[in-house]
């Protein structure tokens, strides 16, 4: 089955799922109002739930989960009551698990979810951290809290585990995590002497450096387009 966002003359875009068949082609619900947009972004968890950040004109744009064969969605949590939004980011997925964080109005921080709204907590290590960025890499969270430009890249290693302040030297401000090549987690970053350029974090116990100063100097190479690929090279 194959999950994708189209829009018709009938719906502005929407969620559909396919199993290569027209028969088998259908809407998902349809959470907007004629030409409103509803579907934002949605990723997939191995247990088959797709989870999604959807906007309903009853509550905004909130966290949804499409489960395996189903037509319809579920709100896992209304963040911002009513039809304001928490405008929550796109998944990252370690195990069975889907992390997501909000825009930092209401309810920020780290959420995790199962895909169902008994299984959608706050993980309390970073409660109230506004515009938590994450990503999986290396088999842990990867998350960088505060805005952009004033980020401090952390890790965890699973649900219930401590959250670990990754403090390099060099005043180094962590932008983006990309992903994980050989063991380790790749992200942007910058410091006053090298400008934005790529980095590595090997783990909790080995370094940050930096990867190649690909622009000498303050300026930065300003790294864009960043691709994780499923294994090493």
């Amino acid at each position: 089955m194959v999950w994708f966002s189209a829009t018709t003359p009938e719906h502005a875009r929407e969620l559909w799922r396919t199993a290569g068949t027209a028969a088998g082609t259908l809407l998902i619900d349809e959470l907007g109002s004629g030409t409103e947009q509803a579907y934002r972004h949605g990723t997939a968890v191995p247990n088959g739930t797709l989870l999604m950040s959807s906007t309903s004109t009853a509550t905004g744009t909130e966290p949804h989960a499409a489960a395996p064969g189903s037509t319809s969605l579920t709100l896992l949590v209304d963040l911002a009551p009513g039809v304001a939004s928490s405008s929550p980011s796109r998944a990252a997925v370690i195990g069975n698990l889907g992390w997501f964080s909000t825009d930092g109005r209401a309810n920020a921080g780290p959420w995790r979810t199962d895909g169902t709204p008994a299984g959608t907590v706050l993980d309390e290590s970073l409660a109230g951290v506004p515009f938590v960025r994450l990503a999986a890499a290396a088999g842990k969270l990867w998350m960088i809290d505060g805005r952009i430009g004033s980020g401090t890249l952390r890790v965890k290693d699973g649900p219930g585990m401590a959250t670990r302040k990754l403090v390099p030297s060099g005043g180094l401000v962590a932008h983006e995590v990309v992903g994980e090549t050989n063991g380790r987690a790749v992200f942007v970053g910058e410091t006053a002497a090298n400008g934005i350029e790529p980095w590595v974090r090997d783990g909790i116990a080995a370094g940050t450096r930096l990867v190649r100063d690909l622009e000498p100097g303050a300026s930065g190479s300003m790294p864009r387009g960043l691709v994780e690929h499923a294994g090493s090279g």
